[in-house]
């Protein structure tokens, strides 16, 4: 029996022997790969990148947060955004009357600056709920003037399945119908305080849209042209950003969008996947369309609600390229 169980102890020995050189193999071959490998890339974002995705992980969002102007928007320089700490806001609950549709909404908006442009919200199928209520606020601390309108008239859905079935409720005209209201209601807002002399009104408003609100957000810009009113550059969009909208890829749709398109995606989204925003971005070359779209390495909503740190360094990056591209179009 001892001789049994030495044979046995040996034979363990012998193959943790093997298995300890193996990773002395596996060691050296890894320190020769990531030798010319640089140590922020990560094995998921490299893969993506090679798809042409415009992929963010946690290391470049830490060293690089400040969002790198591409020829499609400008070369001009962008100011520092106004410290929200440092400007009052005012905000209200509203209900408005535009010709036969009642719009609600929430409205915020700097308290003693003229606002440097108007910006209409489309919330997710959760409704406009209070994370996206502090989305508005901080984007009319950075001076905007802000409506983040209502399409579930008060409801806010508590669960998954709250918001699936306030979201099936929804009419896509009737909903496109009280963005094109609350859009014109929009429309006539202050002037831009350093807008040059003779320029008296913006040239037209920013739409942004999350998952939902985005698809409906794109769908208004994409009816732009076929409007009585398009002709009117203040109640059409001058930017449009779009958190997790589902890409369309029909190229002549997609070319009558009057304005820039900014768009942010997730890369652990199961639903909207790379390839698909590879399809969106081709469609969108394919039109003609001037745009610009990253891929983060995390789930959909880290804007409104991230879960951990990389989400919050990822939501502070989408937040510096939100604010630079709305300063170059507005």
């Amino acid at each position: 029996m001892q001789t049994i169980r030495r044979v046995f102890c040996l034979l363990i020995l012998l193959n943790a022997c093997v298995w300890l050189g193996a990773q002395d193999d596996l060691g050296s071959i890894f320190e020769t790969e990531t030798a010319s490998e640089p140590e922020t890339e990560s094995e998921p974002v490299d893969e993506l990148a090679e798809d042409g995705l415009n992929v963010l992980s946690l290391p470049q969002v830490v060293t690089e947060t400040a969002f790198q102007p591409q020829p499609i928007f400008s070369t001009m320089q962008t100011p520092e955004p106004r410290d929200p700490d440092t400007i009052g806001i005012d905000f209200r609950e509203i209900k408005e009357q535009v010709g036969e549709i009642e719009i609600g909404g929430y409205l915020t908006e700097p308290a003693e600056l003229a606002p440097r442009a108007s910006v209409l919200l489309v919330h997710e199928w959760w409704g406009l709920n209070e994370p996206f209520r502090e989305f508005a606020d901080w984007l009319a601390g950075q001076g905007y003037r802000v409506l983040a309108v209502d399409l579930y008239g008060g409801q806010v859905a508590e669960n998954r399945a709250q918001a699936v079935r306030l979201m099936r409720q929804l009419q896509s005209e009737e909903s496109l119908a009280t963005l094109r209201a609350a859009r014109d209601w929009l429309a006539v807002g202050e002037a831009k305080p350093d807008r040059p002399a003779g320029e008296s009104t913006p040239p037209g408003i920013g739409l942004i849209g999350f998952g939902l609100g985005a698809n409906l957000a794109l769908q208004l810009a994409m009816d732009e042209a076929g409007e009585p009113g398009a002709a009117d550059r203040r109640v059409q969009p001058a930017a449009l950003v779009l958190f997790h909208a589902q890409p369309v890829t029909d190229a002549q749709c997609l070319a009558a969008i009057p304005c820039p398109v900014l768009g942010f995606y997730a890369k652990r989204d199961a639903w909207i996947t790379p390839k698909k925003v590879r399809a969106f971005e081709q469609a969108l070359d394919e039109a003609r369309i001037q745009h610009q779209t990253f891929s983060f390495d995390t789930q959909p909503g880290f804007v409104l609600s991230p879960d951990d740190f990389r989400a919050e360094a990822y939501k502070e990056s989408a937040q510096d390229r939100l604010l630079d591209f709305l300063e170059r179009h507005l």
